[in-house]
């Protein structure tokens, strides 16, 4: 017994050690300099509140990769916009140094800021980080890769604040009104890409493309920012995309055709509502011409049809086929084609399909795929860029796959949607 317990006391004092050496190590491992933009945007609840070591866990600075451009002069005087991934999420926000100058950092810098006398504020609309001395900005490292996310227009604008302050790729947008002859980027450019939702394109005057021509159609990049005139509040606020600089803009087409884009609006759904309509050989006369609806009828089920919301009917093309649906042209374009773009959905909660875009220049007699097969339909309607370089006559038609009866999630083969069919003429 006296051996027991002469033995028992060290063993405890090692335990003990041994345990108060862990509490250390992680305790110390707890403590991190640098705070995920994402925690700090959490933070906001509506008023100013200043950002002391307690509120961001002790962390004295935050972190992220650079995605503004403040020598091309399309930012306010002494904002940088960062964004970095937390824990899988993407955030961003802007970053208020009042009127300092910031052309040296430029987009793909990876830079800390310190944190010391910084304020978390909404200011016209915008969620930013006020109060930061420019001494405080340490770059880390050059060019790297920065996440762009493509996103079609309704997207953003139903969950704006999500995206707010992060790089966002729209592909294939237009303008409404329609550019014309003088055009330029300066202003607020109401955009459009046949999804809907209210986003502008914004440049400031003082931008160095802002006396560019404006294209009629392109992908543009940009940060998702809010503006509001009239308060600090991000209700109510204009929704914007700013672009960082003139290489921002891609795909820049020539002109649309005449009774385009085909938006499948007229005649009424009743004039289509069965596949397939020997009788009249599934020939329709459309907007933009005469075209051939082969097991395909007009789609105006609110809700389940992916039609742009502004408008009332859509194409719907019949599933489980084992041979091609097809939504086909009737007669050629003159001037060639730069770019095709449409937009697409499965019908309600159906499975996906397969379809590509197929052009012919031999009036219909034989067709040649203009790009990828697309398998991506979804509940959530999506725009597509077929940019291309043909010249002469053309014509187009949506061809869906006759992949036979759907098997979830072995072979999908569901009804597809297609709406805003916008053919631009050749630019060269």
């Amino acid at each position: 017994m006296k051996r027991i317990k002469y033995k028992m006391p060290a063993f405890i004092t090692a335990v003990i050690m041994l345990m108060g050496c862990e509490k250390d190590n992680t305790a110390a491992g707890l403590i991190s300099p640098v705070v995920g933009v994402d925690f700090i945007r959490n933070l906001y609840n509506g008023d100013d509140l200043t950002l002391t070591s307690d509120m961001v866990m002790g962390a004295t600075q935050v972190a992220g990769i650079v995605i503004s451009d403040a020598a091309s002069l399309n930012v306010a005087p002494g904002e940088l916009l960062i964004q970095n991934v937390s824990k899988n999420k993407l955030a961003g926000i802007s970053l208020d140094f009042g009127t300092a100058s910031l052309s040296s950092y430029r987009p793909g810098d990876s830079v800390k800021v310190d944190l010391s006398g910084a304020t978390l504020v909404r200011r016209k609309g915008k969620l930013q980080i006020s109060g930061l001395n420019p001494s405080g900005i340490t770059k880390v490292k050059s060019g790297m890769e920065t996440i762009v996310r493509t996103l079609a227009l309704s997207e953003l604008f139903s969950n704006f604040q999500a995206y707010e302050s992060t790089l966002i790729r729209i592909n294939s947008a237009g303008f409404m009104p329609v550019p014309v002859a003088g055009d330029t980027f300066e202003g607020d450019k109401l955009m459009d890409d046949g999804t809907g939702g209210s986003i502008y394109l914004s440049t400031q005057s003082t931008a160095l493309f802002a006396a560019e021509s404006l294209p009629m159609n392109a992908t543009f990049v940009g940060v998702a920012t809010y503006f509001n005139a009239t308060k600090n509040s991000n209700i109510g606020a204009k929704q914007l995309l700013r672009m960082r600089n003139e290489s921002d803009v891609n795909n820049a087409s020539g002109t649309v055709y005449a009774k385009f884009p085909e938006d499948f609006e007229a005649p009424a759904a009743s004039e289509k509502a069965i596949f397939d309509m020997p009788a009249t050989a599934n020939n329709v006369a459309l907007k933009s011409g005469s075209w051939n609806l082969h097991q395909c009828i007009f789609g105006a089920v609110r809700n389940s049809d992916r039609f742009d919301p502004r408008g009332n009917q859509c194409i719907r093309m019949q599933k489980n086929l084992s041979v091609p649906a097809l939504l086909q042209m009737n007669f050629d374009l003159p001037n060639g084609a730069s770019k095709v773009t449409l937009v697409y959905g499965a019908y309600g909660t159906e499975p996906s399909s397969t379809w590509r875009l197929e052009y012919s220049q031999d009036a219909g007699a034989s067709w040649k795929a203009a790009g990828e097969e697309v398998s991506d339909a979804s509940a959530v309607a999506k725009s597509v860029t077929f940019n291309l370089n043909i010249k002469g006559n053309v014509r187009f038609r949506v061809n869906k796959l006759g992949l036979g009866v759907s098997n979830v999630p072995f072979l999908l083969n569901g009804l597809l949607n297609i709406d805003s069919f916008t053919v631009y003429q050749n630019i060269d």
